[in-house]
């Protein structure tokens, strides 16, 4: 092999690198765009999505040992809204029942009082919990 062709040889093997830098840079920019694209669309597009109405059965609220904080949903076929305490006793409740809305919190002994009945003549008057309540 001369002299000559071995320059010519180098020389294509130059030219084959150089094209192949350029191809895979090409390839690095374009996917680097697309990324940004698709990110910059995505968080576009979560910011804009509210739902109008979440359905379900019941809603909980836990904590990071799963335990159960809260709680909205049916109670014995009827709405409540219910608060725990970290050993899962409820605390507070928000019920609504077949006679009215009842409201009940725990005392001290942890016992479920009624604070407030609609449609019973002790209206606001705090009395122990007939039984009525939710589980």
């Amino acid at each position: 092999m001369t002299i000559e062709q071995r320059l010519e040889v180098l020389e294509r093997d130059v030219r084959d690198g150089a094209r192949q830098v350029r191809r895979w840079r090409t390839w690095a920019l374009g996917s680097a765009a697309a990324l940004v694209a698709v990110c910059a669309m995505g968080a576009g597009e979560s910011s804009r999505h509210i739902a109008d109405v979440i359905r379900a059965r019941s809603f909980e609220v836990v904590d990071d040992t799963g335990a159960v904080l809260a709680r909205l949903g049916p109670s014995k076929g009827d709405g409540s809204i219910m608060l725990f305490d970290h050993h899962g006793r409820p605390q507070f409740v928000v019920n609504m029942t077949s006679r009215g809305e009842a409201v009940l919190m725990a005392d001290q002994a942890g016992r479920l009082n009624r604070i407030v009945m609609d449609r019973d003549p002790t209206n606001g008057i705090v009395y122990p919990d007939r039984g009525d309540t939710p589980d």
